[in-house]
């Protein structure tokens, strides 16, 4: 939770929200690997709002530059609706979207990304500007981090 507030996650039905419904590719050939596939965390009907970022990447270089990969991954038994899509805000910027049903082979990349003073990168996940076409949760199942060379 990158805030002081629990609403900065405000999870499914005021539970915490994970599951294990990812997809996963019986041999570990997706991007990443199936137990990561497999679990994410979701958040519901919490539109992004400038400055809650709920997802805070410490201990960085302030003086680097960084590569962050977001993997959405969900299965539904063939059902696509509602759509399922992750959603990203990374330092504020604009949104980004994953397509996460039965995702096994695409990410959202984002290159030359600089920490803050403190050597934070700080991610918003939240439901889709758009709920309507992207659905009114936001998936992710990992987070790579890259320092750049």
């Amino acid at each position: 939770n990158g805030g002081a507030q629990t609403t900065f996650w405000n999870p499914l039905y005021n539970a915490n929200a994970s599951d294990d419904l990812g997809t996963v590719t019986g041999n570990n050939s997706g991007i990443v690997p199936d137990v990561a596939l497999q679990g994410y965390w979701y958040n519901y009907s919490a539109p992004y709002v400038a400055g809650r970022d709920n997802i805070i990447v410490s201990g960085l270089n302030p003086g680097a530059t960084y590569t962050v990969r977001l993997v959405g991954s969900r299965s539904s038994g063939g059902n696509t609706v509602p759509p399922k899509y992750g959603s990203y805000h990374i330092n504020g910027g604009a949104e980004i979207l994953l397509d996460a049903y039965q995702n096994t082979s695409n990410e959202a990349v984002v290159s030359g990304l600089t920490p803050d003073s403190e050597g934070k990168i700080k991610i918003g996940v939240y439901q889709p500007g758009s709920p309507l076409t992207y659905g009114a949760l936001s998936y992710l199942n990992a987070l790579i981090i890259q320092e750049e060379q």
